[in-house]
């Protein structure tokens, strides 16, 4: 939504004995991979999950319908970020 994908966000921290550190990544550095028919399934609902975040940071009031899928769109993010598809073995 920024348009910059190359933005650098902090990760961390990392606990150094003389001080406190941070990692730096980009946004465009976390890429996920899926099997198609799953890729395709939460696509949509990334799709509509932007919408909400718009309506989101524009203090726009949400539906129940909404938070519903926000927070399936969450769950996708958290499971994509430590599990891949199991269904199928392509990549």
């Amino acid at each position: 939504m920024t348009g910059v994908p190359k933005r650098l966000g902090n990760f961390g921290p990392i606990y150094d004995s003389e001080k406190l550190q941070m990692n730096k990544f980009s946004f465009d550095n976390f890429v996920f991979l899926s099997c198609e028919k799953c890729n395709n399934e939460f696509g949509k609902i990334e799709h509509k999950a932007k919408f909400i975040v718009h309506d989101l940071l524009n203090e726009k009031p949400l539906s129940t319908n909404d938070f519903n899928l926000f927070l399936t769109w969450f769950d996708k993010i958290r499971k994509g970020s430590y599990r891949k598809c199991y269904k199928t073995k392509k990549f």
